[in-house]
This record gives C-alpha cells, structure tokens and sequence, in this order.
C-alpha cells in the first residue's frame, strides 16, 4: 500500500486503523438516497427523483477495504439533510466525530483530538466532492451512468463514472433492493474501496433546524480557513 492513505486527511488510529473524515466521506453522492415510496427499478425512475429530495434522515454504517480487501476503517452513525444547503454527518462509534454544514460554512469537529475547523461554503468547496451533495445537478455534469445491472439477490445496481480526471472518485456504485435504496460503493484510484450501507431511511418528518447550527464548545481548538 501507498505509504499515505488513499483518502487525504486521514489520521492512524491504535493499531494501524485510519479515520475516514466525513468530509471525504461526501464524495458519495448522498442525496441519492431518495425515497422509500418509490420503487427504483432503471436509469430513467433513478433519474426521475435524483433532485426531488428536501430533507432526509439515516442511520449509516460505513465499511472501507484497501485493495487487497483488507478492512482499514468502519464506524457508523446518523445522517440528516436539510436543503438548502445543510448537512449534519455524525459518526457515534468507534470514534465521535461531526461534519456540520450550516448553509454558509462547513465545520468539521474532531472530538477525539478537540480540534474544529471550519471555512466557509463557497464556489471552491461546491467544485469538490461536497458539491454532489448540496448541488445535485452536478451529479449530471460530473458524472456518467455506465449501465444497470441486477445481481442474483434482486438487488438493481446503477454504475457511474467521473467525466473530469481530478474526480476522487474512480467508480461509483448505487444498489437498490426492492425498490429502496440499501447501499453506496465508491473506489477510488488506489483500488480502495469505501461503502456505505443505510437502514431507517426516511424524508418525513423534517429534521430539526437546530441541527444544523454549530457553536464550538468552549475550550476547543478552532482552525479558521474563513480568511485564507
């Protein structure tokens, strides 16, 4: 393996474990997630919803293996989305930590090391990985679908492919079983693999507003990138 982990940011963990920032973990087009009402059965019902949703609450499990198969990272936790523009992205276990997007800026809470950074959400951020999330209409321009296939379980998967060559994102994998989204598989350049398998999926009630604003608790290390 690359003496660097596949995923920029990543930080060693006892016993050579790597934490998977959150922010990375946006490279997965998580708006996707769609509806547990409509049935996604081809390209053109996946591509019918892909703007459709405004607010979506999950809880996630998140598996990441090298090349060789072997388990780097897993951790779990909750997901909720409120558009415009805000993201909360919690991991519980093993490792607390909390991506936070307000509509304005991005924080990123390390609770283990009691660092934030924060910076603001501007065109530069929405030209990264986050941008598929708060932008679904750079899906369309940043990616393409390569075709559909349906496994041996009934699972329907739809395979994509980045159109640019600075993607992160080597290929992108959205799996289906009976109608419901059920998992996300993302590879990268080095041949690593991260997915994501999401259970308790729902777009009804909303998420709190207040789930969204962040203030840092008193004591904690704040990394500005406001003014860089």
């Amino acid at each position: 393996m690359p003496a660097r982990h596949a995923l920029s940011g990543a930080a060693a963990r006892p016993g050579g474990c790597p934490r998977v920032l959150p922010s990375l973990l946006l490279a997965l087009p998580l708006w996707l997630l769609g509806s547990t009402a409509h049935a996604v059965q081809s390209i053109p019902e996946a591509r019918a919803y892909l703007g459709r949703i405004e607010a979506l609450q999950a809880r996630f499990e998140l598996l990441v293996l090298d090349e060789t198969g072997e388990q780097l990272d897993h951790n779990s936790g909750m997901l909720h989305m409120l558009r415009p523009g805000r993201l909360r992205w919690e991991i519980a276990a093993p490792y607390p930590h909390l991506l936070l997007v307000d509509g304005a800026r991005v924080w990123n809470y390390d609770q283990e090391l009691g660092q934030i950074t924060v910076r603001e959400l501007d065109e530069e951020v929405l030209r990264t990985p986050v941008g598929l999330l708060l932008e679904p209409t750079r899906l369309e321009a940043d990616f393409q679908v390569d075709g559909d296939r349906q496994d041996a379980d009934g699972r329907y998967w739809l395979m994509f492919s980045p159109r640019g060559e600075a993607s992160r994102i080597r290929k992108l994998e959205i799996g289906f079983y009976r109608g419901v989204l059920e998992q996300l598989r993302m590879w990268d350049h080095f041949g690593q693999l991260t997915g994501l398998q999401f259970s308790d999926v729902k777009e009804e009630p909303p998420p709190d507003p207040a789930l969204f604003q962040f203030t840092p608790p008193p004591g904690v290390e704040v990394l500005d990138g406001l003014h860089d």
